[in-house]
């Protein structure tokens, strides 16, 4: 009897309980703004606003980054701006898009032979990264979603920057192992 009680002691312990937590094993890229929380699982951006993530209405995507009202994340389809992909061109190099949630609508506001990645907003701009240039790095540009004007803002010819974020006032990214601050303010008359 003693033994019958502690095989189901084992077995019932074994069991995952009902509060356990999601298994997160596949989640990726998370980003987070005033009133969202995306993250990409399944090659699938997915939000989360309040109760339960939702996926978005988009056929495939990867780091989203939400405008301030948030209805419009700014996404990449697929991840090329790291290796093996670094300096490549052809039909695999990622452009940036914007989705807007009222609307349903796609705008793909990158076009090029370039890989752009690591879309960030802050106020009316997105700020992405592209290995535009004759030297192929990968550098700050600035999307302005007002006037559709795009403007590369960093010049770094020897190394890539490998990881970007914009916050409200700041762009924080890194480049040849240094950490680098850039204060958005100077790019006021650009933004308007």
């Amino acid at each position: 009897m003693k033994q019958l009680f502690l095989i189901t002691l084992a077995i019932l312990i074994s069991l995952p309980s009902s509060t356990s937590q999601i298994n997160a094993k596949l989640m990726r890229y998370l980003n987070v703004s005033d009133t969202h929380i995306t993250f990409v699982s399944g090659g699938d951006i997915w939000v989360k606003t309040g109760g339960l993530p939702e996926k978005l209405k988009i056929p495939y995507g990867e780091l989203a980054s939400f405008s301030d009202d948030g209805n419009h994340p700014a996404y990449i389809t697929k991840i090329t701006e790291n290796y093996p992909f670094k300096r490549y061109r052809g039909g695999l190099a990622s452009d940036v898009y914007m989705y807007d949630m009222t609307a349903g609508k796609i705008d793909k506001f990158t076009d090029n032979i370039a890989n752009d990645g690591q879309p960030s907003w802050s106020g009316d701009m997105v700020y992405f990264l592209s290995d535009q240039g004759e030297e192929i790095r990968l550098n700050v540009h600035g999307y302005n979603v007002n006037t559709k004007e795009t403007k590369r803002l960093t010049e770094f010819k020897d190394f890539d920057i490998s990881s970007m974020r914009a916050g409200k006032s700041d762009l924080v990214f890194e480049a040849g192992g240094q950490l680098y601050r850039m204060d958005l303010s100077r790019f006021d008359d650009w933004v308007g």
